[in-house]
């Protein structure tokens, strides 16, 4: 078996002899581990082998595997911490050269004979120190060479720490239940950081039996640190943000930097918390204070701290140990809450990209139809004007002019019209995408314009076999605008109703109050699709019901552009099949434009 100092591998490999192994299986049971753990079937054991390391690397109880050689091949943090190394593991490590006296061929038989019984030995710390443990282990199996493979779980004993035996023994299976509580935890799975905190903060004081808990973490600038969550035992409540600050408290700043734990046994003469003590711990009769580091990503975050009131309390290996296991469960919900927060980002962005590709495509496609139509609108009064005048030439040739030369004459000039207009209707386009979109104002009368233009659509409204009917009220409507653009605006809203209206009337009323104006143009044709009202608006949009209709599909985007430039609003209202009411508001002065399209269906 591969030599390895990474905690999560060890405890992994660690946790699949467990799970084979009754004795050791017994010897957790011992710890506190739930039996559920201990006892799944081989086809199980690798789908909850990551859940379960994780939880045997967080066990109090320290765990160890060794080979028939005395080679330490597996063990778990609080196995390293009990001999005196909390964080740096010794790259090699021999079980017999830390087991004190001469007890080793005895130590064998009992480990071989399977009985899983615990016994009694001596360890030797790294600092020389004979500790104390009680032993359940026994032979788990043997390597493809014929080496055989020890493992065992041991629990400091006879220096009274927490009482009776059977009172430590208790106090540690409720412990290594909380553990199992929170690694199981769906509020941390889900990314619910403030929800995963307030579960360890209660389950952090029931397991060390204090009256208050909490976790603070620093801000960016790491000039403070701010309570993410106060648990008190007695209210039965959380409470956050409050805040300590390091120009207030730089000896326990400097504590903290240290990234290990603080273990104040009276915080009135400790050199990290004494001067916490004047306007925090004296006022709420905290006599003794530990805090555990909490680290996200590599780096120390923050802390989860224990406040014990009433009698000093001293902190022993264990409490330290059930800290450290408590603050790394604050570090996996850090952990949990920013992948939660980064798959989020990551599926907002990939919505963005699905809505620019559609908006792309869906302006390939604006494009591809705008080229086609912009082709035949211009290629229609090309037509009759090239044969208009080709027949011109012909008879200027033959200086014989044919009897209907002024009708000719004049009908090309109407189509060359025609393409002025469609020229300059592409201009706008361009300058009112580009925010250039040319206004002069002036003072107008707005019902000067109105009778001038329905004036001029009078005759193709007939022609079409619409009537258009025109009220003003009050008669004279002044105001500042561009008399030109205000023009542009109703001509295209007239041109619309003509084109759609089927032949039937359309209703223009223009009204004036003191401090806007107002223009409805009203037909009774075909109206718009509710689906077609939203773009209605936009560049090169036609109704779906108006395909068949010649035009660019830009007189409606011209009118829209050049009302938000007057600092008005142009809504549409309509029904398919009975017409479309367009109103137009234009504030009686010229106002910075404030473009907004409202649509009812």
């Amino acid at each position: 078996m591969e030599r390895t100092t990474s905690a999560r591998g060890s405890a992994l490999r660690l946790t699949n002899l467990v799970a084979g192994a009754p004795a050791i299986a017994r010897a957790i049971r011992v710890a506190g581990v739930c039996g559920r753990y201990v006892t799944i079937t081989w086809e199980r054991r690798m789908a909850r082998a990551v859940s379960l390391a994780s939880i045997v690397d967080q066990l109090p109880a320290a765990m160890v595997v060794w080979d028939g050689r005395g080679r330490v091949r597996d063990a778990n943090r609080a196995f390293y911490a009990m001999l005196g190394h909390p964080s740096d593991p010794p790259p090699e490590l021999d079980y017999w050269s830390i087991s004190a006296g001469a007890q080793k061929q005895w130590e064998l038989n009992r480990l071989q004979a399977r009985r899983g019984e615990p016994y009694d030995k001596e360890l030797i710390t790294a600092s020389g120190e004979r500790i104390s443990v009680r032993v359940t282990g026994g032979l788990v199996g043997e390597e493809p060479d014929g080496d055989v493979l020890f493992a065992a779980t041991m629990v400091r004993t006879g220096d009274g720490r927490l009482g009776s035996e059977e009172e430590h023994e208790r106090t540690m299976r409720r412990r290594n239940e909380l553990y199992l509580r929170l690694a199981t935890s769906l509020l941390a799975a889900r990314g619910d950081l403030a929800g995963a905190i307030r579960e360890v903060t209660e389950a952090a004081a029931e397991a060390m039996g204090v009256k208050r808990t909490s976790v603070w973490l620093y801000d960016p600038s790491r000039t403070k640190i701010v309570c993410q969550d106060l648990f008190e035992v007695e209210q039965a409540q959380h409470s956050a943000g409050a805040e300590i600050f390091a120009c207030d408290h730089p000896d326990y700043f400097e504590a903290l930097a240290e990234d290990r734990a603080i273990v104040a046994d009276d915080v009135q003469t400790h050199i990290a918390t004494r001067e916490l003590a004047p306007e925090y711990l004296r006022p709420l009769d905290i006599v003794s204070m530990l805090d555990a580091p909490v680290r996200f990503c590599g780096q120390l975050a923050g802390v989860l701290c224990f406040e014990h009131c009433g009698a000093a309390r001293q902190w022993d290996h264990d409490d330290v140990q059930c800290a450290a296991s408590m603050a790394d469960f604050v570090g996996r919900a850090l952990e949990a809450a920013e992948r939660v927060r980064a798959e989020q980002e990551l599926q907002r962005a990939n919505e963005e990209l699905e809505r620019r590709i559609v908006e792309r495509t869906e302006a390939v496609h604006a494009r591809d139809e705008f080229l086609s139509i912009a082709s035949h609108e211009l290629r229609t009064p090309l037509t009759p004007l090239k044969l208009q005048m080709q027949l011109l030439a012909a008879a200027a040739d033959r200086s014989a002019w044919l009897p209907n030369t002024k009708d000719m004459l004049r009908s090309s000039l109407r189509q060359v019209r025609r393409l002025e207009d469609l020229v300059s209707t592409l201009l706008d386009v361009t300058r009112a995408s580009a925010g250039r979109l040319e206004m002069k104002p002036a003072h107008t009368d707005l019902a000067v314009i109105a009778s001038e233009v329905v004036e001029r659509f009078r005759a193709a409204g007939t022609t079409g076999g619409s009537t258009i009917a025109l009220s003003i009220e009050p008669r004279s409507i002044e105001g500042t605008w561009d008399p030109l653009r205000v023009d542009q605006v109703l001509t295209n809203l007239l041109s619309n109703a003509i084109k759609y209206g089927e032949g039937r009337p359309i209703d223009v009323h223009v009204v004036g109050t003191p401090s806007t104006a107002r223009i409805e143009v009203r037909d009774h044709g075909i109206g718009i699709a509710e689906p077609d009202l939203e773009r209605i608006f936009e560049r090169f949009v036609r109704a779906s019901s108006a395909r068949s209709y010649g035009g660019l599909g830009l007189g409606l985007y011209i009118a829209h552009q050049i009302v938000s430039a007057h600092g008005g609003t142009i809504v549409v209202a309509s029904t398919p099949g009975q017409g479309s009411t367009f109103v137009v508001e234009l504030p009686r002065r010229l106002r910075a434009p404030a473009p907004e399209v409202t649509v009812h269906a």
